[in-house]
């Protein structure tokens, strides 16, 4: 029986199939003043990158994260999450949970996972080696910093990937300097709602945020983030839309009246010469 189910040797058995409900738990986002934490490692870093991050994004939210009171690993998953992916969809219903009445009870600790970590689609462990997903295609409208990004085509499919896994190695390196500066001695993931490799469902075609705090755009270009509001990012469409009506405006004020007169004066000394 115990080689049916529960492995050999008592090692655990390599097709076991996590439950989305194992997978939250997993990872479950604590946070409250009956939180108790022992002092170790240099907590503070954390706390200081999460303001770094998340403060650049949205102030509101990080008031909010403050106040919630997370204890030092999930500090880690909000920075990662939103720092790496800061959609719309997302940072609105953080806001929402983060000041839910149910907030410091089970039930609100499990929808704020859910939402930091996203429905991922993942596979048993043991079919590594035996079966190919091919990736799945769909079109939503959630990229944090352009709302009508299109979605991505199947012959971009592998370039998309190949972008994603470049951002989420950015991540993971910038999370391994982290661990070795903070001394803190739990394991610090990659964890966030956007798809990152072949077997997951890509959607849209988003601009991703790298560590440095520039943007990694649809197109693999490294872009500089967009201007900043009120405490909320301004989609890079309208920046460049200001620009345009900038543009127009400075055609609009040049004296070209001016030009005209000067060449008709000179014209006429000219000819009378």
């Amino acid at each position: 029986m115990n080689e049916l189910f529960g492995g050999y040797a008592g090692l655990p058995n390599p097709f076991y199939d996590e439950s989305e409900e194992d997978y939250y738990r997993k990872y479950l986002v604590v946070g409250g003043p009956g939180y108790v934490e022992t002092q170790e490692g240099n907590k503070a870093l954390l706390w200081r990158e999460l303001e770094k991050h998340i403060g650049s994004i949205d102030s509101e939210l990080l008031r909010l994260i403050k106040e919630w009171y997370p204890t030092t690993r999930s500090v880690l998953t909000f920075l990662t999450s939103v720092g790496a992916y800061p959609s719309k969809t997302k940072i609105k219903a953080l806001k929402e949970a983060l000041t839910a009445p149910d907030r410091h009870r089970d039930q609100g600790f499990m929808r704020i996972t859910k939402i930091l970590l996203g429905k991922v689609r993942r596979r048993p462990s043991g079919e590594y080696e035996l079966t190919v997903y091919p990736p799945i295609v769909r079109w939503d409208k959630d990229d944090p910093l352009d709302p009508d990004a299109e979605g991505v085509s199947r012959k971009g499919i592998g370039f998309e990937i190949e972008r994603r896994q470049r951002w989420r190695k950015e991540w993971e390196d910038y999370l391994a300097d982290l661990k070795q500066r903070s001394g803190l001695s739990f394991r610090f993931e990659f964890l966030c709602d956007l798809p990152s490799n072949q077997y997951a469902l890509i959607t849209i075609s988003p601009y991703l945020r790298l560590p440095s705090g520039d943007y990694l755009a649809p197109n693999g270009e490294i872009v500089k983030p967009p201007a900043i509001s009120s405490g909320n990012v301004k989609p890079i469409a309208e920046d460049n839309r200001d620009e345009k009506k900038e543009e127009k405006k400075e055609e609009k004020k040049f004296p070209w009246w001016l030009v005209i007169v000067i060449g008709v004066v000179a014209l006429f000394f000219f000819m009378k010469d």
